[in-house]
């Protein structure tokens, strides 16, 4: 006798088809997205228009369904680009390919690059090891000062390096107290859920601190709006503040600890791991980090680009042999990519009038700047907390500058920023998927801070953008 159940679900259920779940997810992705594409586009779409739509919703659903990594969205999306949009033999009217393949070396890639590079010389020196060690002696020993200090040590590093990487460190570094306190304890949900909090709200405070930052820069710059690394800090450091200050609150009153002091042993796990290194790498990366910093922050004075002053720690680390073939190898290229293609897809959407034709379709010219940029800041928040930040700032910024010309700078500043505000989910960020990891935590967990931050983030950002553009 047939079992027709059993045979259905191997027909209906991906897990079970033999060229694979992703395979089939892509495939279904590629299918679905072409079939939406057909049903949208009428025959007043020009070539250019109907591939760079059918292209953008492909990226949406590989990044949702995560069927392939997001960098390799990245690189589907130019390699898409050049066979199709680029391509002569099959495109009556051609877009030129170094658009898209250009991307690759747009300087806001320069800029992450070097904060990468600083924030490889960092932990290669063991300079951000000591900087836990000062934070967890000077904060402590009461439980809500130790949180507090640890939130805004993480805060201050996510704005020079890869938030992810920051809540790696500041997790491990801490790991061993958290798990002295016991299965029970408040204290440490509190302690996990806010350190990758406060990764990804600081990530607002520079323009190499998150993905969308740089996207949003590179977009204005194509735009003749260029924003410098000291006017990104005056517009995201305040927000990154006050949120991050928030969060803290709202932990130590729903998770308040239930041991009044804090003993020595975070300080003693963050110094057993501390790296040895010669004084000699130890000053040049602190002088090389001094220099660079200050080069960026002062660069409305010098005029030297900020992508030309990342250069520095790029060029001196591996010289001076502390970023070794190994460290090289294992820098954030993948983010590197991710944005790269974001910048291309932002490209191909506008160079082929596709921003212009589906702005066409919304009718927002009596929307008051305010309301349109909230209204931009929280679909770019609900998209963050289901797929990439990356991919929301990638397909809504372009669209936003389009809209809104006169207003870019505001509109453009206001997705990025919102998009760090996504912390709904253990899979929202990077940073809470690694806090969840630990074990110590429940996905409801997730949830107070999450609609805390998401409700009011938003409106919090542009209010204070308001004073700015």
């Amino acid at each position: 006798m047939i079992n027709w159940r059993g045979e259905l679900i191997r027909y209906i259920d991906p897990r079970k088809w033999p060229i694979g779940e992703k395979a089939v997810y892509f495939l279904v992705v590629i299918g679905i997205s072409y079939g939406v594409s057909m049903m949208i586009a009428d025959d007043s779409y020009s070539f250019n228009e109907f591939h760079t739509l059918w292209l953008c919703l492909m990226a949406m659903g590989l990044w949702l369904t995560e069927a392939v990594p997001a960098f390799a969205v990245g690189l589907f999306i130019i390699g898409f680009q050049v066979l199709t949009l680029a391509n002569k033999f099959v495109n009556p009217e051609p877009i030129d390919a170094l658009l898209f393949t250009n991307t690759l070396a747009n300087p806001i890639i320069w800029l992450m690059l070097g904060g990468f590079f600083l924030a490889g010389g960092l932990r290669k020196t063991g300079l951000d090891q000591r900087l836990l060690i000062l934070t967890l002696k000077y904060f402590g020993p009461k439980p809500q000062k130790l949180l507090f200090g640890v939130m805004l040590t993480t805060m201050c590093l996510s704005m020079l390096m890869s938030n992810t990487a920051a809540t790696a460190m500041m997790l491990a570094m801490v790991m061993p107290f958290l798990k002295s306190l016991g299965p029970n304890s408040k204290f440490r949900v509190s302690f996990v859920l806010g350190v990758p909090a406060a990764a990804t709200l600081g990530g607002m405070g520079t323009i190499i601190g998150s993905p969308p930052n740089a996207i949003a820069g590179g977009v204005l710059e194509k735009a003749g709006q260029s924003i410098d690394f000291l006017q990104w800090m005056y517009i995201g450091v305040l927000p990154a503040v006050l949120l991050t200050l928030a969060t803290w609150y709202f932990f130590i009153k729903r998770y308040p600890p239930e041991i009044e002091t804090v003993y020595s042993a975070p300080v003693q796990a963050a110094e057993r791991t501390d790296t040895r290194i010669s004084p000699v790498s130890l000053w040049v990366v602190r002088i090389t980090l001094l220099v660079t910093v200050l080069g960026w922050l002062t660069a409305s004075i010098h005029k030297v680009p900020v992508h030309l002053i990342a250069i520095i720690p790029v060029v001196v680390f591996p010289l001076a042999g502390i970023i070794l073939a190994e460290d090289f190898n294992a820098l954030s290229w993948d983010t590197l990519i991710l944005v790269a293609g974001g910048l291309s897809l932002g490209t191909s959407m506008i160079d082929s009038g596709l921003a212009d034709r589906l702005l066409g379709y919304l009718n927002l010219t009596n929307i008051p700047i305010f309301v349109l940029a909230l209204i931009f800041g929280y679909v770019a928040m609900f998209f963050s907390n289901i797929m990439s930040n990356t991919a929301t700032a990638a397909i809504l910024i372009p669209l936003a500058v389009q809209l809104m010309p006169e207003h870019m700078n505001l509109l453009a500043t206001s997705i990025a920023l919102c998009s760090s505000c996504a912390l709904l989910l253990p899979v929202s960020t990077p940073p809470n998927a690694i806090a969840y990891s630990t074990g110590f935590l429940n996905q409801k967990d997730f949830r107070g801070s999450g609609l805390l931050i998401g409700l009011g983030g938003p409106l919090i950002i542009n209010i204070w953008l308001l004073m700015f553009f």
